[in-house]
């Protein structure tokens, strides 16, 4: 059953799971219908801080909170801890986290770094080049072969999927419809953003045009503010309640916070 009263201002999804940050607090829950989000343990590392973002892979979820991150396990037994990042990364402000299978990207001091592919566990920082080096990014997403990013400006980019490194303004032009990107969400199949109070999807590499997603059900007309896409269900941030769908299934379910 949902957990009402709360304001979600964070919603990550993944195969098995789904994390979303309400009330500077932490939630996760399993894919199947009678599961209820469960907060995480904010009594450690995390006790007393204030979570801003999160982001739920396969095997670890990761969270930033007092401008670092913390990191822990798909067992229910793995406690968040502090990722002592070293070099560029080291002295700057984390705001905003992603986790992938085989990595982790964050946004520090505006800029997005990555770590933990192959051999690197120190944090690099990416999209050195192209149109958004010298941007200020605000949100990241990454999956196993492609990496997003939204810009403080309202522009979006990815690069990866076997098409490109180098960064990639997403649209035609800017937002769809001149609208301004508030978030963005890369899975292996689909990417999807947020823009203007819609959600819009596509597939098939960074060359393709966002689609608007036609809502329905208990999502019409709500004003959506951030998506995350995952293999086989996305989730939505509308008037900071967390609603869920899967394929071929178009019947929006609010799940998660408001009233």
């Amino acid at each position: 059953m949902p957990v009402p009263g709360l304001s979600v201002t964070s919603i990550s999804a993944t195969t098995n799971a789904t994390c979303a940050v309400a009330d500077g607090r932490g939630y996760c829950w399993g894919t199947g219908k009678s599961d209820v989000p469960r907060e995480i343990d904010m009594s450690g590392a995390l006790a007393g801080k204030a979570i801003t973002s999160i982001s739920v892979s396969p095997n670890r979820t990761c969270a930033t909170a007092a401008g670092a991150v913390y990191c822990w396990g798909s067992s229910k037994k793995d406690a968040p801890a502090k990722s002592v990042l070293a070099g560029a990364i080291a002295s700057k402000t984390i705001t905003n986290v992603a986790t992938a299978p085989s990595r982790t990207c964050a946004i520090a001091g505006g800029q997005p770094y990555c770590w933990g592919s192959g051999n690197n566990d120190t944090p690099v920082r990416v999209a050195v080049s192209g149109p958004l080096s010298a941007k200020t990014a605000t949100t990241i997403s990454a999956s196993n072969n492609s990496t997003c990013v939204a810009a403080q400006d309202g522009t979006a980019y990815c690069w990866g999927s076997g098409n490109t490194d180098v960064p990639q303004q997403v649209g035609t032009g800017g937002a769809p419809a001149g609208q301004a990107v508030t978030s963005i969400s890369t899975a292996n199949n689909t990417d999807c953003l947020t823009a203007g109070g819609k959600a819009y999807c596509w597939s098939g590499g960074n060359s393709a045009t966002p689609q608007e997603f036609n809502a329905s059900g208990a999502l019409t007309g709500k004003n959506t503010t951030s998506i995350s896409a995952a293999t086989n269900r996305t989730c939505a941030i509308a008037e900071r309640t967390a609603y869920c769908w899967g394929p071929g299934n178009f019947t929006w379910q609010w799940l998660f916070g408001g009233s």
